[in-house]
């Protein structure tokens, strides 16, 4: 297993990269002119456009709820690193 080595500066950029993976995710692209309405393959476009929708949301949703963990323990580390330089220097 690999040592990973963090600091709370780097837990907060790692936490807005994320948001930024986020928003690309949920930007909607528009499938266009999928034919004639009254074409079968016109509706089956249209289906899968409204469920990769639906599942960008959701791995939006779970990217935002990864990048906000983040960025709490950023702040309970810098925190945690505030109170220990503090007890060293007493």
């Amino acid at each position: 297993m690999r040592t990973v080595h963090v600091c709370a500066d780097g837990l907060g950029v790692a936490a807005r990269q994320l948001g930024s993976h986020a928003a690309a995710i949920t930007t909607h692209v528009d499938p266009g002119t999928a034919g004639p309405e009254n074409q079968a393959t016109t509706s089956v476009v249209h289906a899968i456009s409204a469920q990769l929708t639906a599942i960008n949301a959701v791995l939006a949703s779970r990217i935002e709820a990864t990048a906000a963990k983040l960025e709490v323990a950023g702040h309970h580390y810098a925190a945690g690193d505030h109170l220990t330089t503090e007890d060293l220097t007493e």
